[in-house]
């Protein structure tokens, strides 16, 4: 966020107190010749201005997944297709800026809205490795369309792998997963556990 006739910008990162279900994390880089008439009376700035907001979002999400069960021999073949979408309302942000020991509270940002929508395709075999353990592998396939003020489509790929293990009583499931994800210029990584017992 740049505020009009402003220059001369020095980094500097101000994080917001928050409230909500989801709230980005603001970062304001600048250092500015003159704050006026945002701070009015302060002729030149040599410090940075700090900026606090409290605000709420509001979010909807949706999602549906079609899959299958195929049982071989060896093993087990579970394609899925899944489809996504969200969409978070951000509207406009009131901030309270400080510098030179004064206040300004008049300063806003309309923020709008973001929506994400996703399709992933995940082909997984299934493999017994004795009779309570199995592992898991499943390629991934992934489309993904961001929309803020721009609209951004990638798609990419990725894989998974994942371990199950099951009491012979069969009222304990332990379960690990590793998932590996590249969509655009982003990476991202993630580390599923899951502990369940039956009484």
């Amino acid at each position: 966020m740049r505020l009009p006739g402003w220059s001369g910008w020095r980094k500097h990162t101000v994080q917001t107190d928050r409230f909500g279900p989801w709230v980005p994390p603001v970062s304001v880089t600048c250092c500015a010749e003159r704050l006026w008439p945002y701070l009015r009376g302060v002729p030149k700035c040599r410090h940075s201005l700090a900026l606090e907001s409290d605000y709420t979002t509001r979010t909807a999400t949706i999602g549906a997944a079609l899959s299958g069960v195929y049982d071989y021999d060896s093993y087990e073949f579970h394609p899925e297709l899944a489809f996504s979408y969200g969409k978070t309302w951000i509207g406009n942000v009131g901030f309270t800026g400080t510098a030179y020991g004064l206040v300004d509270n008049t300063l806003s940002l309309d923020a709008g809205s973001v929506s994400i929508a996703n399709l992933t395709f995940r082909p997984e075999v299934i493999i017994p490795m004795d009779a309570t353990r199995t592992a898991s592998f499943a390629p991934r396939l992934i489309c993904e369309q961001v929309k803020t003020a721009v609209t951004r489509e990638e798609c990419g790929g990725g894989a998974e792998f994942g371990l199950n293990s099951t009491s012979e009583d069969e009222l304990t499931n332990l379960s690990a997963k590793i998932i590996a994800d590249r969509v655009g210029n982003s990476t991202r990584t993630g580390l599923q556990l899951n502990f369940e017992h039956r009484f």
